[in-house]
């Protein structure tokens, strides 16, 4: 029901946008969703969230274990492109 919710929230666009930019290696566009997620947990909860479905969708193995604990060092890194992921600020 939380996904469902998130997902109808404005600035989820935003995150999604920026997550598909950042996965084909927009560096402008990650760096600005991790300075993003950095001050919002529930930012940084979607982005996850959306990490998993993409991986699914591909048929990668589960990201359950990488992302269930946050991402303590800061950046994420893209699971399809190596790139640095950020998000930007939400309106």
């Amino acid at each position: 029901m939380a996904a469902l919710e998130a997902a109808r929230a404005p600035w989820v666009d935003r995150l999604v946008d920026l997550h598909v930019l950042s996965e084909h290696g927009d560096i402008g566009a990650a760096e600005a969703a991790e300075q993003w997620m950095c001050t919002d947990p529930e930012a940084r909860r979607v982005w996850d969230e959306v990490q998993r479905s993409c991986a699914s969708l591909r048929g990668e193995p589960a990201l359950a274990d990488v992302t269930a604990g946050g991402h303590s060092s800061g950046a994420a890194v893209s699971w399809s492109s190596g790139v640095t992921e950020g998000h930007g600020e939400h309106s």
